[in-house]
C-alpha cells in the first residue's frame, strides 16, 4: 500500500472495512466519518494512525467458483439421469399377459354388474364421479345425485338392459398402465326372441387407477346387439383382440 502524505494539521486514519487511508482534520477525530470508497461509517479516532490490511477476497472468489462447478456438475448428472425422477416413464408390459383374465378386467365386470343390479355402493367406490359427470353432463354433488343421474342416463342403458359376457383390455399396456381402456361385451338375455341369435354388442370403458382402486372415468357405446330384421351394424375400424373367457 502506498504511503499517504499527511499535510500539516491533518491526521491519518484508515477505513476498518476496506483499508483505504485518509488525511482528515484533527477536529473530526471525535466524529463518525463515511468512507468514500465503501461508504461504511466508522469513528475516526479509533482508526487514527492505524494501518489496516486490505481484505483478501481470493478465498470467497474460490468458494464461488467451486459452487458454480458443483452446480454445473449436478445439472449434467441430472440431465444424464433422465431429468425428473417423478416424470412418467414408459410402462413395462409383461411378455405374457391376458387381456381378459386379469384383476382389472374382473373389477370392470363387477362394475358392469353393479350397474345392472343398481348396486350404488359399488358404483360410488369404483366410479370417478367428476370425470363421468363431465362426460355425461351429470351433477357432481352430492355423490348420491351423481350416481342417480348415472343410473338414469342413456350411456348406462345397455348395461341395464343386456348381460355383460366379459371385459377385455384394449391393449396389453392397459393391464399395467395408470390409465386404460377396455371393451365390455354385452348380449341379450337368453331366450330373448327379439334379437338375432348369437348377436352381441360392445361398450368402450375408460378407467384410471388410484392406488389399487380402479375408477371408471368414461363409458361409450360402440355397437348394440342386433334385433331381428335390422341391418347388420358396421364393423368398428379397430378393436381389441378377443379372448375366450373362462
Amino acid at each position: 500500500m502506498a504511503k499517504v502524505q499527511v499535510p500539516e494539521g491533518k491526521v491519518l486514519v484508515s477505513c476498518p472495512h476496506c483499508a483505504v487511508q485518509y488525511a482528515i482534520a484533527a477536529e473530526l477525530l471525535d466524529k463518525k466519518i463515511e468512507c468514500v470508497d465503501c461508504h461504511q461509517r466508522f469513528l475516526a479516532r479509533a482508526m487514527a494512525g492505524k494501518r489496516v490490511r486490505a481484505k483478501d477476497h481470493s478465498g470467497s472468489l474460490m468458494s464461488v467458483a467451486v459452487g458454480i462447478v458443483v452446480l454445473l456438475l449436478g445439472f449434467v448428472l441430472y440431465s444424464l439421469s433422465g431429468g425428473d425422477s417423478k416424470r412418467e416413464r414408459p410402462v413395462e408390459v409383461p411378455e405374457h399377459v391376458s387381456r381378459v383374465d386379469n384383476p382389472r378386467a374382473q373389477k370392470l365386470v363387477e362394475w358392469t354388474k353393479a350397474v345392472r343390479r343398481d348396486h350404488r355402493a359399488v358404483l360410488q367406490l369404483h366410479t370417478d364421479l367428476d370425470a363421468m359427470a363431465d362426460q355425461l353432463g351429470l351433477p357432481k354433488t352430492p355423490p348420491e345425485a351423481a350416481i342417480a343421474g348415472l343410473m338414469q342416463h342413456a350411456a348406462t342403458l345397455p348395461l341395464r338392459t343386456f348381460d355383460c359376457l366379459q371385459v377385455a383390455m384394449v391393449g396389453n399396456e392397459d393391464v399395467v398402465a395408470p390409465t386404460g381402456s377396455a371393451v365390455a361385451y354385452i348380449a341379450p338375455k337368453a331366450g330373448d326372441a327379439a334379437y338375432e341369435e348369437g348377436t352381441r354388442g360392445e361398450l368402450l370403458v375408460k378407467f384410471r387407477m388410484q392406488g389399487d382402486t380402479l375408477l371408471v372415468t368414461g363409458l361409450q357405446t360402440v355397437t348394440l346387439p342386433r334385433k331381428k330384421g335390422d341391418a347388420p351394424a358396421p364393423t368398428p375400424p379397430t378393436g381389441p383382440a378377443k379372448e375366450t373367457g373362462k
